[in-house]
């Protein structure tokens, strides 16, 4: 089902009751999971930490989240492509903005957020950064499988091919005040900021029903493992 990349948490609630009551539909149970769902960077921490993961998503009252300059940047640059504002207009993209999809792969509840998309549902992953993006890298990029498993679940089709657009940025030491600490001295406060280069780079990738295949059983095999692990250990990070 469609949702909106805006957060509403008692409208996000009635999306997910909603979807448990299809799964239900289908004679499954729904798997009861910390966050009532699974999303690529939960499942990314539970393949690579299990530990971080209970303790960032078990207790009742969540630790605070943080976020990177980088993270915060990439953001900007997503919103300001959807506002047309003139500092991005040299990254090309796809009509559709931030789709926001929760569905269900195996009876586990799955969200995912498409940076760009067409109505032929070809999509495309938007990273910014400093550290290169290459063939390779992309080939092992999992995010990819994700999203194409779950368009083709949602829609009922999905183009193999997909794309990652890398929009390189650079860092830098911005003045931000200038102090006087004695008559005729000063010093600098500066902050660190981050600026995009001007350049990108597209790489493509074809995603076959094999590989959603193999994502939705990975899906499925993380969200049994958080299940079981959840409903065993859960008192413990009260």
């Amino acid at each position: 089902m469609k949702i909106s990349t805006t957060y509403d948490r008692e409208q996000f609630k009635i999306h997910l009751e909603e979807l448990y009551s299809e799964i239900k539909a289908t004679g499954k149970e729904p798997m009861i999971l910390p966050n009532g769902y699974l999303s690529f960077s939960q499942i990314t921490m539970w393949l690579n930490g299990k530990e971080s993961y209970r303790k960032k998503y078990y207790p009742d009252v969540a630790p605070p989240s943080y976020s990177t300059i980088e993270m915060k940047f990439g953001n900007k640059v997503t919103e300001a492509m959807e506002n047309k504002e003139e500092w991005v207009s040299f990254i090309p993209h796809l009509p559709i903005f931030e789709r926001g999809i929760l569905n269900n792969i195996g009876g586990v509840p799955v969200i995912a957020y498409i940076d760009n998309s067409n109505e032929q549902n070809r999509f495309r992953e938007q990273k910014t950064g400093r550290t290169p993006w290459t063939d390779a890298k992309l080939a092992k990029h999992k995010q990819m499988d994700l999203y194409s498993t779950i368009l083709e679940i949602e829609d009922g089709f999905v183009e193999d091919e997909c794309d990652l657009i890398w929009v390189p940025t650079k860092k830098f030491e911005k003045v931000v005040e200038k102090i006087e600490i004695m008559p005729g001295h000063y010093t600098e406060k500066t902050e660190t900021t981050l600026e995009l280069t001007g350049e990108y780079k597209i790489f493509s990738r074809v995603i076959t029903k094999e590989d959603r295949q193999i994502m939705a059983d990975l899906i499925y095999t993380v969200g049994k493992e958080i299940a079981e692990d959840y409903k065993a250990l859960k008192h413990l990070y009260a």
